[in-house]
């Protein structure tokens, strides 16, 4: 999960080192997509039968179905929480900072080296005949880790 949000843009490995050495853990929200090509016996391709009630009513809803994944390189990372290993309410004063520094002509360093976020990272392609299903990464904070008794 870890290298799926940084091949998304989501995170650094900088900023993911930061917020580990700050104590912080951090929180993947995905959502799970269907693929096409599914075998003859997948209940994808089936229909997956009924489920008893109206004979007329599908048997389940498909909210999203993906046909082909082409392999590529990953997403340079623009959001400064994950540049930086910040918490949510963090951003804001550290964009003022960067906003100050940028116009001082400072340099951002490591933020900006491509093997330091998901462009260093290359997918594979999976082709069009993938039965099962593939993750999206739409969502990554970093959170305090709270311990429970």
């Amino acid at each position: 999960m870890f290298l799926c949000a940084i091949h998304a843009g989501w995170v650094t490995w900088s900023g993911a080192a930061k917020a580990r050495a700050l104590g912080r853990d951090m929180r993947v929200e995905v959502r799970v997509l269907r693929c096409t090509g599914a075998g003859v016996g997948s209940i994808f391709a089936a229909g997956g039968g009924s489920q008893g009630g109206d004979d007329d009513a599908p048997s389940f809803v498909k909210e999203e179905v993906v046909g082909r994944f082409l392999a590529g390189w990953g997403e340079r990372c623009t959001r400064l929480c994950g540049r930086k290993g910040l918490l949510g309410r963090e951003e804001e004063e550290e964009e003022e900072e960067e906003a100050l520094n940028q116009e001082r002509g400072e340099e951002e360093g490591e933020d900006d080296i491509p093997e330091n976020d998901g462009r260093g990272l290359a997918s594979a392609a999976w082709g069009s005949g993938h039965d099962g299903s593939a993750i999206e990464i739409v969502g990554v904070e970093f959170v305090e880790v709270k311990t429970f008794n």
